[in-house]
């Protein structure tokens, strides 16, 4: 059996790096670099050895006038976990992931608010299997003819627009379309003739 992950002691490092710059009265930008480290203490070497996060991020805004305004991010994170299995296996999840998007909003007149944004997700998950000192008979073999799990990938484009009038103070009518594409290629096994999902 694997040994529960939250059951285990787990000893974190994490540094975090955050610049704001004011560029102009119309642009500004932020910065932020994330990185950690855990490692677990568990009562078997079947179990999460090991895990490692960093993750880049930048912010930009600008005025384009006193009613328009444009926005964008971007950000890039790698998470990876080890962990030993039985028969032999070592086990390294890799989740990469990748984010970006740019916005806009503004007003037309006192009472009419624009806007929208155009956003874009990249996930892949990684399973990185290798072969530990003492493998069961054949465990080599079948992770040299079948290379092991394949990738899980995510991928997602959305284009979101809305509009706000403002009735009065105290009421306003806003209105969203939304148009998303999204492909998701995953794997799944049997085992006994039953279906399921790893």
């Amino acid at each position: 059996a694997i040994y529960m992950p939250t059951m285990a002691d787990r000893a974190r490092s994490a540094v975090r790096l955050l610049l704001n710059w004011i560029a102009t009265d119309a642009l500004s930008l932020q910065i932020a670099i994330d990185y950690g480290k855990d490692s677990y203490n568990a009562p078997t070497q079947f179990a999460l050895q090991d895990s490692k996060f960093d993750t880049y991020t930048l912010d930009v805004s600008y005025a384009l006038s006193e009613s328009w305004s444009i926005n964008g991010y971007i950000s890039a994170g790698n998470q990876k976990l080890n962990q030993g299995r039985p028969a032999g296996y070592i086990l390294a999840f890799e989740d990469n992931t990748f984010n970006a998007g740019i916005g806009v909003t503004g007003k037309v007149g006192e009472k009419l608010k624009l806007g929208g944004t155009l956003s874009f997700i990249n996930n892949t998950d990684k399973y990185s299997q290798t072969i530990g000192a003492n493998p069961a008979p054949g465990n080599a073999e079948l992770l040299a003819v079948t290379g092991g799990l394949p990738d899980i990938v995510y991928k997602r484009t959305e284009l979101r627009l809305f509009g706000t009038y403002g009735f009065s103070e105290r009421s306003s009518l806003r209105v969203d379309a939304a148009y998303q594409h999204l492909t998701y290629d995953d794997w799944g096994y049997t085992y006994g003739g039953t279906p399921f999902l790893y």
